[in-house]
């Protein structure tokens, strides 16, 4: 099994809405993407204090493979669009099981 772990710093205001409004949507959009091949599991969470990071995803892979069918798939990439939208950064751990 692999974890894929990603951290997100939101901008203020991206594509003319606020942090929350677009926090919200990506919320919508990664879990658009649980019913992707290979995909175990999947939560996402609001940051509770948000100093360092104000969004995370994590998500459960059969394995590696797995991964990287998820990060080339095409409904994931339409995701990956908007994320760089809409974050200052991020910071992403893949690790195996």
């Amino acid at each position: 099994m692999v974890k894929h772990i990603v951290f997100f710093k939101m901008k203020k205001t991206a594509l003319n809405a606020g942090k929350e409004e677009n926090i919200k949507a990506l919320d919508k959009k990664f879990h658009s993407l649980e019913k992707l091949p290979g995909v175990l599991k999947m939560e996402t969470g609001l940051s509770i204090d948000n100093e360092q990071y104000d969004f995370c995803l994590n998500m459960d892979f059969v394995d590696e493979k797995a991964l990287q069918d998820y990060l080339a798939h095409p409904e994931h990439l339409l995701v990956k669009s908007f994320v760089f939208d809409v974050i200052d950064h991020r910071v992403l751990v893949d690790y195996s099981i």
